[in-house]
């Protein structure tokens, strides 16, 4: 199955390659191709090694990671709209696989409601505070309003999963 994933996706790079000739601003690229065909064999060596919420977990965190640290825009003075949506969604996203991970260890089960939700928000919350540290690093600038709406979509999943427990535990 894995050959035929990248038979698949060597099929795709190759044909977008040829078709962004076909328009206007666009080239054809060859390193556009090998980094796509990179990006491919870097998913399939994770998902050899990973189960899917725990692969899932790291390509959520290297993509929050590289569009915060590494791309030479700065979406907050290009689209601060877009900026702060990304915080949002990308925050959320990452909170929603932290607590699908630590669903599988079986030790998370057995921690207090308190425990569980103070684990449920550290993780995420270091990993905010990480990535933010290290654009300071960087010589980017800290948008306060990036880490209240970066915390405030962690603390809405984590409610959300929380009520949601509640809920169930109630019914039963």
């Amino acid at each position: 199955m894995p050959w035929l994933v990248l038979f698949v996706i060597v099929v795709y790079g190759i044909f977008d390659e040829w078709l962004q000739g076909y328009v206007a601003g666009r080239s054809c690229d060859v390193r556009d191709f090998f980094s796509d065909l990179a990006g491919a064999l870097a998913g399939l060596i994770l998902f050899s090694f990973l189960t899917f919420w725990p692969a899932g977990l790291v390509v959520m965190a290297t993509f929050i990671f590289g569009i915060t640290n590494v791309t030479r825009v700065d979406l907050a003075d290009l689209l601060p709209v877009t900026n702060a949506v990304f915080h949002l969604f990308a925050y959320a996203i990452l909170t929603v696989l932290w607590i699908q991970c630590m669903q599988i260890f079986p030790t998370v089960k057995e921690v207090t409601k308190a425990e569980w939700l103070l684990l449920v928000i550290a993780g995420p919350t270091s990993f905010l505070i990480i990535v933010k540290s290290f654009s300071v690093v960087a010589g980017k600038d800290l948008a306060p309003s990036d880490i209240i709406i970066a915390f405030g979509a962690i603390v809405a999943v984590v409610m959300i999963f929380y009520s949601r427990v509640l809920f169930r535990r109630i019914r039963d």
